[in-house]
C-alpha cells in the first residue's frame, strides 16, 4: 500500500496526534466488527468521492495514537468485508486492507479507492444505512449526497458513457456499416437478418447445447438463435484488435472457473511473495478489462449498459499475472 498521507504529531517523543480527520481521512479508536456497518458507511462515502483513509488506532478527543489493542483487524479476512459490502451496496467498492507500524504501535488501514462506477448505492436497511442512499464524504463528515454532488456524478456517468458510444461509432465507421451485424444479447437475435458465419476450424472448438439443455461444468456459453454456418473463411482469428467486432457472452458456472475481485486479489496474494493490490495491480488487472479478458456480467439485465461485476477466469489470470509477479516457493 504506498502511503498517501501523513500523521503529525505534537513532538517526535509525544503521541499526540496533531492530524486533523478531513474529506479523504478518518480515524477510528479501536476496530470491532461488531460496527461494521459504520465502517461501510465510511467506505461508501469515500468511494462515491475521492477515495480515502479509515485508521484504526487513534482516539478521539484527545486525539492520541493508541494503536490496536487485539488482532482483530490484523486476523481479518479482505474477502469477509468483500462479502459484506457486496451484501450492502452496489457496484463493488475497492479497497485494500493493511496493518503498520507507527512509533512501535501497530495501527490498521483500510485504504478505499475512487470508484471507476458511481454512485455506490445502498441496496438494504440497517442500524446505520437506510436502503436506496447515496453517502457522499464532505470535510470530516460522511452524508448523504447533496444535488450539486450528485448531479456532477451523474453528468460524469453520462458524458463516459457518451464517449463510449462514439468510440464505438468509429469502430464502425472503420469496419463499415454493410459488414456489421448487431447481436442483440437481450432478444438473442442478430439484426439485419443475417446469419452468422463460423469459420472451420474455429468451428472445431466450439460446443452446442440443445435448447433446454445446460452443461453443468465449462467455460460460459453462447446461444444462437438462428442460422449457423459452417464456412471456410480466409483471414479469421480470435484477436484483441480493438477494431474487431465484440460479442460478449453470458455465464454458466462461474464459481469453477471465474474468480470474483477480492477473490482474484486473496489468490494471488497467496500465490506470490511481492504481491499488493496497488496502483500496478490495478493497471494490470485494466488491461486485463481492455483485452477482453476479464468477463463483465451486467447486474441489471435489462440494462447492459449499467454497472458491471467482474469475474477473472482463473487460468488465463494466473497467466497474466505469473508475468509480472514472483511466486511463492513451496518446500
Amino acid at each position: 500500500m504506498k502511503q498517501e498521507f501523513e500523521i503529525k504529531f505534537d513532538d517526535e517523543d509525544d503521541l499526540r496526534v496533531t492530524t486533523r480527520e478531513s474529506g479523504y481521512l478518518e480515524f477510528k479508536q479501536s476496530f470491532d466488527w461488531r460496527s461494521r456497518e459504520e465502517y461501510a458507511k465510511s467506505m461508501i462515502a469515500f468511494s462515491n468521492k475521492n477515495g480515502g483513509y479509515i485508521i484504526f488506532g487513534i482516539s478521539d478527543r484527545p486525539r492520541i495514537l493508541i494503536g490496536l489493542k487485539n488482532n482483530e483487524f490484523e486476523n481479518l479476512d479482505e474477502a469477509r468485508i468483500a462479502e459484506y459490502l457486496n451484501s450492502l451496496a452496489s457496484p463493488e467498492i475497492e479497497f485494500e486492507k493493511e496493518v503498520q507500524k507507527l512509533k512501535g504501535l501497530k495501527i490498521g488501514i483500510i485504504h478505499v479507492f475512487e470508484s471507476a462506477e458511481k454512485p455506490i448505492i445502498t441496496t438494504k436497511h440497517g442500524k446505520e444505512i437506510r436502503e436506496g442512499e447515496i453517502y457522499y464524504r464532505y470535510n470530516a463528515r460522511k452524508e448523504r449526497i447533496k444535488y450539486p454532488e450528485l448531479r456532477k456524478i451523474l453528468e460524469d456517468a453520462k458524458s463516459k458513457e457518451r464517449k463510449g458510444v462514439l468510440e464505438q461509432l468509429r469502430k464502425i465507421s472503420k469496419i463499415g456499416f454493410s459488414d456489421i451485424v448487431l447481436l442483440d444479447l437481450k432478444e438473442g437475435t442478430m439484426g439485419g437478418g443475417n446469419s452468422l458465419t463460423i469459420d472451420e476450424d474455429l468451428l472445431k472448438k466450439v460446443n452446442f447445447i440443445k435448447k433446454g439443455n445446460f452443461k453443468k461444468k465449462g467455460h460460459p456459453t453462447l446461444k444462437l438463435i438462428g442460422e449457423v454456418l459452417s464456412k471456410k473463411i480466409k483471414n479469421v482469428k480470435i484477436s484483441n484488435d480493438e477494431n474487431a467486432i465484440t460479442v460478449k457472452i453470458d455465464e454458466k458456472d462461474l464459481k469453477e472457473n471465474y474468480w470474483g475481485y477480492y477473490e482474484l486479489i486473496s489468490e494471488l496474494k497467496e500465490r506470490y511473495r511481492d504481491f499488493k493490490a496497488d496502483k500496478r495491480f490495478r493497471e494490470i488487472r485494466k488491461k486485463m478489462i481492455e483485452d477482453g479478458l476479464v468477463y463483465l456480467r451486467p447486474n441489471n439485465p435489462k440494462n447492459l449498459k449499467g454497472q458491471t461485476t467482474s469475474f477473472h477466469p482463473k487460468i488465463e489470470s494466473l497467466k497474466v499475472f505469473d508475468k509480472y509477479y514472483k511466486k511463492i516457493n513451496k518446500k
